[in-house]
């Protein structure tokens, strides 16, 4: 992986966001999902799903 200024990427390339079925980076990059678990129930509020693009440019904060 490259640092090119403010955005990481893959062999001088491909911004890490983007790298989902690349396959020609396949060698560099994985598809593999981070996975959490948490607990919901009458008190929550909502749920946010978002990539890392997403979270890069949002604070958690932001979608409260």
């Amino acid at each position: 992986m490259i640092d090119s200024g403010k955005v990481p990427r893959v062999d001088e390339q491909l911004e890490m966001a983007r790298a989902f079925g690349d396959g020609r980076l396949k060698e560099h990059i994985t598809s593999e999902p981070d996975i959490m678990i948490e607990h919901i129930d009458e008190d929550t509020g909502f749920i946010t799903l978002g990539s890392d693009g997403l979270l890069k440019v949002k604070k958690r904060l932001d979608f409260a």
